[in-house]
């Protein structure tokens, strides 16, 4: 049924290259690992855990997401941005201090978060001093989208979306 040069297993997504290497993985928790890595026995899991705080300071509604936003975790950071802007609190500050891994699925919740915000007239920005993260919204121009400040005080009186660059374009 299947090539001599891939199999496919589709319950443990397990990949086989019988040609020059041989490499397999499994899925457990959304998170691939290396099979050379795992033990014999049933599929080691590998949880992430993303824990994010929620608080009030200046007129905003704080979240703190602890440890990494990576695809075993981004949809506990989503949901709990969504919760949030359907509560009515569309005023939010993102605190990315905390906060130890962030990639493109990060990113795309935020981009998310903020279209709804500004749906309801609201507001996101992003308080983040970790040179790493920063560098990410660098790279990828969102520092021109976001307004991005260094601590909670520093952000501008609530309702205020200035963009860091008017020139930067507009995400809808």
């Amino acid at each position: 049924m299947f090539g001599r040069a891939h199999q496919f297993l589709l319950r443990d997504l397990v990949r086989t290259h019988t040609r020059t290497q041989r490499a397999c993985f499994t899925i457990a928790s959304s998170r691939m690992v290396p099979a050379r890595l795992a033990k014999s026995g049933p599929p080691r899991v590998l949880s992430m855990e993303l824990k994010v705080d929620t608080g009030s300071a200046h007129g905003y509604t704080i979240v703190t997401p602890h440890g990494e936003i990576d695809l075993s975790t981004v949809e506990t950071f989503r949901e709990v941005l969504n919760e949030l802007l359907i509560q009515g609190r569309v005023h939010v500050l993102v605190d990315l201090d905390e906060t130890t891994f962030f990639d493109s699925l990060g990113f795309g919740a935020l981009v998310g978060a903020r279209r709804k915000a500004q749906a309801f007239n609201g507001s996101l920005g992003i308080v983040c001093s970790n040179q790493r993260i920063l560098r990410l919204f660098e790279i990828t121009a969102l520092d021109r989208v976001f307004l991005i400040t260094p601590t909670v005080q520093s952000q501008p009186p609530r309702g205020v979306t200035e963009k860091a660059d008017p020139a930067a374009p507009t995400i809808l």
